[in-house]
């Protein structure tokens, strides 16, 4: 994931890491399934199961991407509006 420019200040809340360290949760469970994949026969059920698996973290991954980016331009956003009350 590449780095989010989260405000002007350096602090971030326990959430924005974790949302930001994400790859580090997937990896070692997205490292197995693959390994895991690469020995099934491409139309079995078990192929199949395990792949769909995998998609959900992937899926998940993106998402937090997005929602990190999200939550940097909100957040930018808040603190000016803070700044000029």
């Amino acid at each position: 994931m590449a780095p989010v420019e989260t405000s002007t200040s350096s602090t971030t809340t326990p959430g924005t890491r974790a949302m930001m360290q994400h790859e580090q949760t997937y990896a070692p469970m997205l490292a197995a399934l693959e390994n895991a994949l690469t020995g099934l026969p491409r139309d079995s059920q078990s192929r199949h199961r395990l792949a769909m698996m995998r998609e959900f973290p992937v899926f998940v991954e993106s998402e937090m991407d997005g929602m990190a980016a999200r939550w940097a331009k909100h957040r930018r956003k808040v603190e000016r509006e803070l700044t000029r009350s």
